[in-house]
């Protein structure tokens, strides 16, 4: 009976064991008699890696062991990431791509910023289209500001002798102008305005299945209704006096094929402010811009090398002067009376200056003469009041009469010891003017024939020499270590 008593009291310690074990499983839960099964799946954070039981407890909770490379809770072993120096990009960001290894790692990732161009830093281009429209004889189109790109490409649709969208004429012209069949019997000039009482003018490129080569003599003289005028690419040549006195045209459109403008071609042509003469032309004749008293500025073409008489003469508005080829001669009064140009920049192959050629520029305030000049002639600045440099030529052996008459900014002048005449007058009103350095020596000076009156009464004659002058009655100079800078002994 004991003995049974005592196997009682064993069996009900081993179930009072197992059920304690089992309510100290997470008693705080209230899962009591829950057993932990954990995930075969790591979790991981930025130090540490571990496995989850259902009920919250970690097991196996480590740091990260790199000591292999990665840890084997799939940590990536930690990395300092290499870059690229160029942008990569898409359509919307650009970005500096990983050179590492490690693709998919981007730095600096921004969306796209363009310039007025539509270019951004990374190279991305995007298309910004100028509003304007391009066209050629065929076609029209907007052109990408920062490429070659071209938008709305389209062939020209035209009204009968109107416009296209894109501003282009067609090529039939204004109706109603009157055209004339060339000697050579292939070809046509228009010939005048006909019964055209259209403002704006655009001469037709064929006639009667011909091409329009010329526009003839006196063809729109006097047309003083006409504000613009096209030029189409058949016409190679402006006849004489074709534009004289159209004192309202503002606008010219001159094609790159044409190469002769005749005499008086737009003579007196009032309001003309600007005129882009193509590079094509070789010729322009007399007067051709005579009183074109709007016109503001000039670029001359490589081709010409002879400015005619009067050819700029009273341009009153005219202020630069721009040369782009080989000028070897500018005609008598050519620039007389553009009392507003300030400046010109004279060629050095120049060998020649006509007569009153810059006769009353009184804004012109500096002038460097070419060495290839040997006669400065007959009033070329005579009146060109704001002159205060000239720096002659060379080789200059002839100054003539009233030359630098009435230039009377202009102050010290030198002579070089090339000079054999010296005109009438040819500096006087240079109130200025108080010194004229020689190149030479006095026994020189000698052979140099000077009119009388070729100076003001009180200049002051100074002659040249390398070495202290012995000389204690007159006046002497040399050049200064740069060769340039005149200095008095």
């Amino acid at each position: 009976m004991k003995r049974n008593r005592l196997f009682l009291i064993f069996i009900i310690t081993v179930i009072a064991a197992c059920v304690f074990s089992l309510a100290a499983c997470d008693l705080s839960s209230g899962n009591k008699g829950h057993r932990h099964v954990f995930d075969t799946a790591w979790q991981k954070d930025a130090t540490h890696h571990w496995r989850t039981c259902a009920c919250g407890n970690k097991d196996f909770y480590e740091p990260h062991d790199f000591s292999g490379g990665d840890c084997e809770c799939g940590a990536k072993k930690p990395h300092t990431h290499t870059f690229s120096d160029e942008l990569d990009f898409d359509g919307v960001y650009h970005w500096y791509k990983a050179t590492c290894g490690h693709a998919e790692e981007k730095k600096d990732i921004a969306e796209h910023s363009f310039d007025e161009n539509g270019d951004c830093v990374c190279g991305f281009h995007r298309h910004v289209f100028l509003k304007e429209y391009d066209f050629d004889d065929t076609r029209h189109w907007h052109n990408c500001v920062g490429c070659d790109e071209k938008d709305a490409y389209a062939e020209h649709v035209f009204g009968v002798g109107e416009r296209c969208v894109c501003g282009m004429l067609s090529p039939d012209g204004t109706l109603g102008l009157t055209y004339e069949l060339n000697e050579d019997g292939i070809s046509y000039r228009v010939s005048g305005l006909g019964e055209v009482k259209e403002r704006e003018i655009t001469i037709a490129s064929r006639y009667n299945g011909k091409p329009v080569t010329g526009i003839s003599n006196y063809a729109f003289d006097g047309s003083n209704d006409i504000v613009s005028v096209y030029v189409p690419d058949s016409v190679t040549s402006i006849g004489n006096y074709a534009f004289n006195g159209c004192g309202s045209l503002t606008r010219v459109t001159l094609p790159d094929t044409l190469t002769d403008i005749g005499d008086y071609a737009f003579k007196e042509c009032r309001k003309l402010t600007d005129i882009d003469i193509p590079e094509s032309v070789v010729n322009i004749g007399g007067y051709a811009f005579d009183s074109c008293v709007s016109l503001r500025d000039i670029t001359l073409p490589e081709n010409i090398t002879e400015l005619s008489d009067w050819l700029f003469y009273n341009c009153v508005g005219l202020r630069n002067v721009t040369f782009s080829g080989d000028v070897t001669k500018i005609g008598n009064w050519a620039f007389a009376g553009c009392r507003l140009l300030t400046g010109v920049e004279l060629a050095e192959s120049l060998t020649e200056i006509g007569d009153w050629a810059f006769y009353g520029c009184g804004s012109l305030k500096r002038v460097d003469l070419p060495n290839g000049i040997a006669v400065i002639g007959n009033y070329t600045f005579n009146g060109c009041g704001a002159l205060t440099y000239v720096g002659m030529p060379k080789n200059v052996k002839s100054i003539g009469d009233y030359a630098f008459s009435g230039c009377i900014e202009l102050k010290d002048v030198v002579l070089p010891k090339s000079l054999r005449d010296i005109g009438e007058k040819a500096f006087e009103g240079c109130s200025q003017l108080g010194k004229a350095y020689y190149e030479s020596s006095k026994d020189d000076w000698l052979s140099v024939a000077v009119e009388p009156n070729s100076f003001e009464d009180n200049i002051v004659l100074c002659f040249y020499s390398e070495d202290m002058p012995t000389d204690t009655e007159g006046s002497y100079w040399r050049y200064g270590v740069d060769g340039l800078t005149v200095l008095e002994w």
